[in-house]
């Protein structure tokens, strides 16, 4: 109820008392739909008015910091510039507050339907106003008038007849009641009560409006409602809820939109966050189906396992120079023939160790497909124990969900949504990730960076790492002055992570070059990013993004 009439209509009691005789500096807008006044009081105290039109948001409330952003500032409304503020007023008929200024202008606030900051001369001429000036300069201002009063009882009960009258008045807004304030007139009128008893129990409502203490009513962490009255019919139906009284409306309605500003920016986090979880966990379940077809063909592997050992078998009857060799296969039960291909350049022996190696490669590759399987599994069920954790936000821990959020700001699945910060911070040279044993790992981000990360950041006995034969990042795994070697499970980890950044990201293997930095060099006029590479080995890793489930946890 923070655009209710009779929340304006208190707000602009106790604006007036503080603000009356005050001039005016300055008026400007450094955020949407929100007027600033810049106020000096005849106790040199410099005050703030806050004046929001902001859709369904709208408010006015008084603040005692006066802080100017020095960008993304606009002054605005400046012929008001040194005037005094005479009044500070409400309408008796609509939601229309007016801030009465020296030399006969006033500012008047809408605050319904399309709102709007108007300032108008003694005649009503509008002389400028905070949205679309071009358009209404110069025009007059005829105001509203669409609230019901009555004089007694006797007036009353000539316009409506019946309490069902008054009822179906009160939903089109009588006596400025919205749809809370309507409930809650119903709920307190019993159902036998004749029109007497409505007459008294509004009279009485519209009383306890003007003098009770504002609340809040609080449903976990958000602000749910701002009233000020008791609101029985929603404590009935909310029995979780809590109450938090103020004694000044000004400061109800600052703590109210302030909280509900940030609850609302961190209901749609939640959705954010929840909707990159469901996204990350339909990439990883198709995937999945590629990871398990591959693994199917690399399951062949006891396939030529069996021709190495028939091979080998047979060795005494194989010739440099043949291109097949038909045996018995002893693995049939059948001992049916098998014709197996040969290179007919190498040696016997050669073709017998060409097939183990095809075979081991296979075997290791099952290994290491069922090892990515295991893990995008259990990355999956993490994401849905995320799911399931901040789908209800009455349950949320929210310090645990703002360093879930950071978490996946780091790992690319969320956007960090702040304009500022974007442009007051320069972008990152390159991406940065810490693996395990605490090993710094950076990624160029194009290849001009790529240049940068290669023959400037990194030092000589450094880990070089590329994904061979196809476009990639280069990655650079920093020793930073350490004595001990990373190992192969780090190499493996940081070798998947140049897959992961290179073309061939979506194949659930690819050979990815390992070597020192000082055995890569640039010839000279050569594109950016593009090296030649004097020692390599070659390791054939699964392209994993640098996080694992457990890292969500």
């Amino acid at each position: 109820m923070i655009r209710n009439y009779y929340t304006l209509k208190r707000l602009a009691t106790e604006i007036h008392r503080a603000v009356s005789g005050s001039k005016i500096i300055e008026i400007f807008t450094q955020s949407k739909d929100v007027l600033c006044i810049g106020l000096v009081t005849p106790g040199k105290q410099t005050s703030l008015l806050e004046i929001s039109i902001e859709p369904l948001r709208g408010y006015i409330v008084m603040r005692n910091e006066y802080r100017r952003k020095q960008k993304n500032s606009i002054d605005l409304l400046q012929a008001t510039n040194g005037a005094k503020i005479d009044r500070v007023l409400m309408s008796d008929d609509d939601r229309v507050l007016s801030i009465q200024l020296s030399g006969d202008s006033t500012l008047v606030t809408e605050f319904f339907g399309t709102m709007n900051i108007l300032l108008l001369d003694s005649g009503s001429k509008i002389l400028d106003a905070f949205r679309d000036s071009k358009i209404l300069k110069n025009q007059w201002y005829s105001g509203h008038v669409r609230s019901i009063s009555w004089k007694d009882f006797e007036d009353f009960q000539s316009r409506f007849q019946t309490i069902d009258d008054l009822k179906t008045a009160l939903g089109k807004g009588l006596a400025q009641f919205n749809k809370p304030l309507t409930l809650e007139f119903l709920w307190r009128l019993d159902a036998e009560k004749n029109l007497k008893a409505g007459y008294d129990l509004m009279q009485s409502m519209i009383q306890e409006l003007m003098t009770a203490k504002p609340r809040i009513y609080w449903i976990g962490e958000e602000p749910k409602i701002l009233s000020l009255i008791e609101l029985m019919h929603f404590k009935a139906q909310f029995p979780e809820m809590r109450e938090e009284l103020f004694d000044s409306v000004n400061k109800a309605v600052q703590v109210y939109s302030a909280k509900k500003t940030t609850f609302e920016r961190k209901k749609e986090m939640v959705d954010e966050f929840l909707k990159a979880c469901h996204a990350r966990i339909r990439k990883n379940s198709t995937l999945l189906i590629k990871l398990k077809n591959d693994q199917e063909h690399s399951g062949r592997f006891s396939e030529f396992e069996q021709k190495a050992n028939l091979l080998n078998i047979n060795i005494g009857k194989m010739r440099r120079g043949m291109n097949a060799i038909t045996v018995e296969n002893v693995y049939s039960n059948s001992a049916e023939s098998i014709t197996i291909e040969l290179d007919s350049e190498k040696l016997p022996q050669e073709n017998v160790g060409r097939y183990y190696a095809q075979a081991k490669k296979l075997k290791n590759s099952v290994q290491k497909i069922a090892g990515r399987i295991d893990s995008i599994d259990k990355e999956n069920k993490t994401l849905q124990k995320l799911i399931n954790a901040y789908t209800d936000e009455k349950k949320i821990n929210w310090k645990d969900f703002e360093k879930q959020v950071e978490r996946f700001i780091e790992l690319g699945w969320i956007k960090r949504n702040n304009k500022e910060t974007a442009k007051s911070e320069p972008a990152p040279v390159f991406r940065e990730f810490i693996i395990q044993g605490n090993w710094r790992v950076f990624v160029g981000q194009n290849d001009e960076k790529n240049d940068v990360l290669t023959f400037k950041f990194a030092k000589k006995d450094d880990w070089w790492f590329h994904a061979r034969g196809v476009p990639g990042s280069h990655v650079v795994l920093k020793r930073d002055g350490r004595k001990d070697n990373p190992g192969n499970a780090v190499i493996e980890a940081v070798a998947s992570i140049a897959a992961f950044f290179s073309k061939a990201k979506t194949s659930s293997l690819v050979p990815v070059i390992v070597t020192e930095r000082k055995y890569v060099r640039k010839l000279k006029g050569a594109k950016p990013g593009t090296v030649i590479v004097d020692r390599e080995e070659v390791v054939v890793v699964p392209p994993i993004e640098p996080a694992v489930a457990r890292e969500l946890e």
